[in-house]
């Protein structure tokens, strides 16, 4: 074995295969996380819940998967991906297991905090072993490839549990989730590896991060503002995923516009789509160009448009409401920026610790906007029920939903504080600098 690994094919290759590993398993977190959204009127008609309870039921993934994030990037940083990624899939799987076995809500709750929980590792340790086994200049290349591939099982989830809930229970659709968990622990169990100098001896050792070196690099990340102000760019960056495709666009477009369960089950998943073509076409681009900073503000201002003509004036041709949907995809995709921005601001022994901080920005929507617009839908529900199931008017979704075109122009007021941290970017700038000093003692002279 090891002899094959020594032979220089498998050598180049091996890394990517790794790498793989960890984005087979964020692909699989992701359908679980997108799958609530598919299934909101057979939860919410099996517990006999309305929005608000329905958001809060939902929100148990992002109580634990949230603050997690705030220990994930130490935890990774010092332990390492594989023995957390092993652990984290089990959770997902036990997740799986409790909500396809138990009626009661409570624990239904807790099926959705575990899960949330075992999320949590996931994309951190994928963008961890790509610091651990690839080279700097392929980050940027790796975020928008998990992502891509990451949304390409929300869409799974989007197209094909609908066809799924027509021939079998909600709950046993979570009891197959389970067992195609299982396959995807036991691959990674035997294949996945931290570290190049686990399959290569010719490789140096990696040094090992300390807690107080960590937990120094975490405050100072948390103190500077600019990180602070990535992390919210994100956050907003990803509400068209988070929030909007991932929680109330198929309630919201069944409901409120009145299009058919299938209709829109077929058009929300052009969202994730055009966010997973966005994430490495943003990356690219902004690889070739050196800048980063014009990426979010160009992004936030074309998002902002797109949801308030989908928001308020949803009652067009359906290719022209699924190209809009696409474009906001699409143009979302900038939201990967900002992980690499992330570890930009950072030091490379701190990438998991920076990847999970700037995620914890990221997703912090999921834990207070969406009980919010649930809360809100809530206010406005006018009492008509159909088939156990509470109906919501399009007035009441515009009142709740009107929350994210307000983030969006609050985050890109805040863009402006922001410094490009491009390496060309900061290059351009050095060189600015030195020509103005030389320029200013020529004159001085």
């Amino acid at each position: 074995m090891h002899n094959i690994i020594k032979s220089p094919t498998i050598k180049a290759m091996l890394p990517w295969i790794i790498c793989s590993l960890g984005i087979i398993f964020y692909c699989y977190e992701f359908f679980l996380r997108v799958a609530p959204s598919v299934m909101t009127a057979d939860i919410m008609r099996f517990y006999k819940i309305r929005a608000g309870d329905f958001s809060i039921l939902n929100a148990f993934y992002s109580y634990a998967y949230v603050p997690m994030q705030i220990f994930v990037g130490l935890l990774m940083d010092h332990y390492g991906p594989r023995i957390l990624l092993c652990m984290s899939i089990l959770c997902c799987v036990i997740g799986c297991f409790i909500l396809a076995s138990f009626e009661i809500l409570a624990i239904g709750k807790l099926g959705f905090f575990i899960i949330g929980f075992g999320s949590a590792f996931a994309f951190v340790g994928v963008l961890k072993l790509a610091v651990n086994w690839l080279p700097p200049n392929k980050l940027s290349f790796v975020s928008g490839i998990t992502t891509a591939i990451g949304l390409l099982g929300a869409v799974l989830a989007q197209r094909s549990l609908p066809s799924m809930l027509e021939v079998m229970d909600w709950r046993d659709t979570w009891l197959y989730s389970g067992v195609v968990g299982i396959v995807v622990f036991i691959v990674t169990f035997f294949l996945l590896r931290d570290h190049p100098k686990e399959h290569l001896s010719d490789v140096a050792d990696i040094p090992e991060a300390s807690w107080k070196a960590l937990l120094y690099d975490l405050k100072g990340m948390v103190n500077n503002y600019k990180f602070l102000i990535n992390g919210l760019i994100g956050c907003v960056l990803y509400l068209p995923i988070a929030i909007f495709g991932g929680v109330w666009a198929v309630p919201f477009f069944e409901q409120g516009v009145g299009l058919s369960h299938n209709t829109a089950s077929n058009l929300v998943p052009l969202i994730f789509i055009g966010m997973a073509i966005g994430g490495p076409l943003a990356s690219l681009i902004s690889e070739y160009v050196g800048r980063r900073k014009i990426f979010y503000q160009i992004s936030l201002l074309i998002s902002l448009f797109i949801l308030l003509v989908i928001i308020f004036s949803p009652s067009m041709p359906i290719y022209i409401l699924g190209t809009l949907l696409f474009a906001l995809g699409l143009i979302s995709g900038a939201q990967i920026l900002v992980f690499v921005v992330g570890v930009e601001l950072s030091i490379k022994e701190a990438a998991g610790t920076a990847t999970a901080a700037t995620n914890f920005l990221v997703m912090i929507s999921l834990m207070i906007l969406s009980p919010i617009i649930g809360y809100l839908l809530d206010r406005s529900w006018n009492g008509v029920l159909s088939n156990g199931v509470p109906i919501y008017t399009l007035e009441a979704y515009q009142y709740a939903l009107i929350l994210l075109p307000i983030c969006y122009l609050i985050v890109f007021i805040l863009s402006f504080l922001l410094k490009d941290t491009h390496p060309k970017a900061l290059a351009r700038k050095l060189a600015k600098e030195q020509e103005l000093l030389v320029v200013g003692n020529n004159a001085a002279k």
